[in-house]
């Protein structure tokens, strides 16, 4: 198995400060969109928030998974 060291590595120059200039372009694009209005803003606005919530429960059950796994609750069943 060969590795390439360039593969993981990006090019200084290309950055804008402390940003990454093409992940910033996409940040200002996404960002334009949600606040233009009409159609385009709504469904833009919709989408983001879809997105977050199905993050956002991904990763509430993936902890709850391994918590369960890990016995984490087993504090919570003890006697009061």
């Amino acid at each position: 198995m060969t590795t390439d060291s360039n593969a993981q590595t990006f090019i200084a120059s290309d950055m804008l400060g402390p940003f990454r200039s093409r992940r910033l372009l996409v940040l200002c694009v996404f960002l334009a969109l949600a606040l233009a209005p009409g159609p385009v803003g709504h469904l833009t606005r919709g989408l983001m928030v879809d997105a977050y919530v199905q993050v956002s429960a991904f990763v509430a059950a993936t902890c709850y998974y391994f918590m369960v796994r890990n016995g984490c609750f087993d504090l919570i069943s003890g006697p009061l």
